[in-house]
């Protein structure tokens, strides 16, 4: 896929993951590994204006499409057995965040 589309996508998620209850946007970069790299691109963002520009665009498009999709009367309307998949990935975040904290 391409890398453009795929951060679309990421940003779709992340954004979902800011609506969802129990879900954050923060934990679904973080398990895609897309943290780190967002937050370097904004706090340097004026050291490289295209470069990182061009990594946030695809997120914030993603981000702002997911943000609409999954908007409060929308998640009120999802089962739980759509959730799912969101829980686990919250989930499977655990071990990762503690074994970094140790660090």
């Amino acid at each position: 896929m391409n890398l453009f589309l795929s951060k679309i996508l990421a940003g779709f998620v992340i954004g979902a993951g800011a609506i969802i209850p129990g879900l954050s946007g923060g934990i679904l970069a973080v398990s895609m590994g897309l943290y780190q790299p967002t937050i370097e691109a904004i706090t340097g963002f004026f050291k490289a204006p295209k470069k990182n520009f061009n990594f946030l665009l695809p997120l914030g498009i993603g981000g702002v499409i997911g943000f609409h999709v999954f908007d409060r009367q929308s998640v009120c309307k999802i089962s739980d057995r759509s959730r799912l998949p969101f829980y686990g990935a919250c989930n499977r975040q655990y071990p990762l965040f503690s074994e970094r904290s140790k660090r």
